[in-house]
């Protein structure tokens, strides 16, 4: 830690030398004036990362509530896999199954849902939540372990990045000068 206390006071005498001591490179501007446009720049970053944030949240939620509804009511089905296709970069096959009540289902089942993406023709064992078959059908051997570990991960994103947000809104907040930091030192 000693390290950076002696790079940010070399930082700080080299600015003091370079610019004065009194230099302030973004002046506080009289009242009602404009905000300087540094605050504005921070005030758009908050927005992008807040926004960035918000589309985290709902994917996080969203893949919650279908693992929780393919938990409380999986079901497994034979299928044969119909074709495998990739449609703007998205490679997904597209299997028919019969649901235990006797529903024959075709349903699209991205890469990710595989454990390895099975070949036209082959036999597949699918999950599925019984009220929707179709739109929550994935691999049966992909092991609760990834899904947790993908669920978690992607919460861990949501949460870092609503951190930032709120962080970025906080900074949007102060005074558009700079601190110094190296007086700050012990």
């Amino acid at each position: 830690m000693r390290w950076w206390q002696n790079r940010m006071a070399a930082l700080d005498r080299r600015h003091r030398a370079r610019f004065g001591d009194d230099a302030d490179p973004l002046p506080e501007p009289p009242p009602g004036e404009p905000r300087p446009p540094l605050m504005r720049i921070k005030k758009r970053s908050a927005l992008v990362i807040a926004a960035f944030a918000a589309l985290l949240s709902f994917l996080a939620v969203w893949q919650t509530l279908q693992e929780i509804q393919r938990v409380r009511e999986g079901e497994t089905a034979s299928g044969i896999v119909v074709k495998v296709a990739t449609v703007n970069r998205r490679t997904y096959a597209e299997v028919e199954f019969t649901t235990s009540a006797g529903q024959r289902v075709h349903a699209k089942i991205s890469r990710g849902d595989w454990r390895r993406l099975p070949k036209t023709g082959d036999s597949v064992r699918v999950r599925y939540a019984i009220s929707h078959p179709g739109g929550t059908a994935v691999d049966a051997r992909r092991g609760a372990f990834l899904r947790a570990a993908f669920l978690l991960l992607l919460w861990i994103m949501t949460l870092a990045s609503l951190g930032a947000a709120y962080a970025g809104w906080r900074w949007s907040r102060t005074p558009g000068r700079p601190r110094n930091i190296a007086s700050n030192l012990p």
